[in-house]
């Protein structure tokens, strides 16, 4: 796996981050990990996501949906849509968060 670090990160356009899978969802950190507290997972000073930007995590086998975190430890700005669904009621779990550093509290 490459990783790619930016102090800012833009998703414009109709840009696609999928990361769905038939095990499961995956895990899409967009500008850091959740709160940006992971030290493992360096924090994009700011993140934008377009109005047209799609991020998914989805289950399309009988499992978990995946996580989406979008974090910048100044300037968060997401305007687009998150997926992140189970294929089938039997396990419904996924994880998307959107936060503020002021909200970290």
């Amino acid at each position: 796996m490459e990783l790619l670090y930016l102090a800012c990160i833009v998703l414009s356009g109709s840009a696609l981050v999928n990361v769905s899978g038939d095990a499961g969802g995956g895990t899409a950190l967009v500008g850091g990990d959740y709160q940006g507290l992971n030290a493992a997972v360096q924090n994009a000073s700011r993140t934008y996501v377009g109005p047209a930007a799609i991020i998914k995590a989805d289950a399309r086998g009988n499992a978990n949906g995946g996580t989406v975190v979008l974090w910048a430890d100044e300037v968060p700005q997401y305007h687009g849509a998150i997926q992140s669904q189970a294929a089938t009621t039997a396990r419904p779990r996924s994880f998307c968060g959107t936060l503020r550093p002021a909200d970290r509290a």
